[in-house]
């Protein structure tokens, strides 16, 4: 599985999201996400992983229906990790 392409895949589905604050879509972007970090051996708290969840977060700040504050992005990395720690 291409690292890139599966990464560009996730950045996609939050830009493309209608309704970002919608539960399941927020519980699928973080099985997504989960899955990508298991693929390719990411660790949480790895300056790679910070990263990723920096440019996630910018994605995620462009869309209007983000259930998160500019002021929350502790809340999104938690939530985002949840499944990792």
């Amino acid at each position: 599985m291409d690292k890139k392409q599966e990464y560009e895949y996730i950045l996609e589905c939050i830009e493309g999201s209608e309704d970002l604050d919608e539960m399941l879509v927020m519980q699928q972007l973080r099985c997504l996400w989960t899955a990508f970090c298991l693929h390719h051996n990411l660790d949480v708290d790895t300056h790679e992983y910070d990263v990723k969840m920096d440019e996630m977060w910018q994605v995620m700040q462009e869309n209007e229906s983000a259930p998160y504050s500019s002021l929350e992005f502790g809340r999104f990395y938690n939530a985002m990790s949840k499944y990792l720690v």
